[in-house]
Formats: C-alpha cells, sequence, structure tokens
C-alpha cells in the first residue's frame, strides 16, 4: 500500500518520524490499523539498516565490512520475513 511505500522511503533517511506518525494514526480514532502500523515501523527500519550498511559498504574498511554486512543482511531478511509471514 502507500503507507508501506511511505515507510520505506522515509526510512532512508530515518526511522523516528515515521514511528510517531504510525503510532499516532493507530491509536483512537483507529486511522490505520495496528498491524499496518507495525508492518510500516519494520519496513522504515529495514531500509533505514539497509542505507547505514550501504554507508559503511562504501566507506568503511574491508574488514568493518565484513563484520557489519551479514549482520546487516540478516536483521533485514528476518524482520521483513517475519513481518510478511505474520
Amino acid at each position: 500500500t502507500g503507507i508501506y511505500a511511505g515507510a520505506i522511503v522515509s526510512g532512508l533517511a530515518d526511522v523516528d518520524a515515521i514511528t510517531l506518525s504510525m503510532a499516532e494514526l493507530s491509536k483512537g480514532s483507529g486511522v490505520v490499523e495496528d498491524q499496518v502500523a507495525a508492518n510500516a515501523i519494520v519496513f522504515a527500519a529495514a531500509s533505514n539498516t539497509l542505507v547505514k550498511a550501504g554507508i559503511v559498504w562504501v566507506t568503511g574498511s574491508p574488514g568493518i565490512r565484513r563484520a557489519i554486512a551479514p549482520g546487516a543482511l540478516a536483521a533485514v531478511v528476518v524482520s521483513v520475513g517475519l513481518t510478511l509471514t505474520l
């Protein structure tokens, strides 16, 4: 949905804004369902993690790349995978 696309784009720069927005939109009046809000936050965090891993990949030494890449990739795959299956 558009919420997910917006969350992914927002996560490229920051996760705080989309997290606060989704929390606000999902409480009370329920403009956004809780599950949709939670998924959006996970997608934003995943895209933010990929950006940070990319920065390390471009600017880091080979040793730091080897240390960071597997963990970042695993975190994204597991979090998005669980989000899509639950």
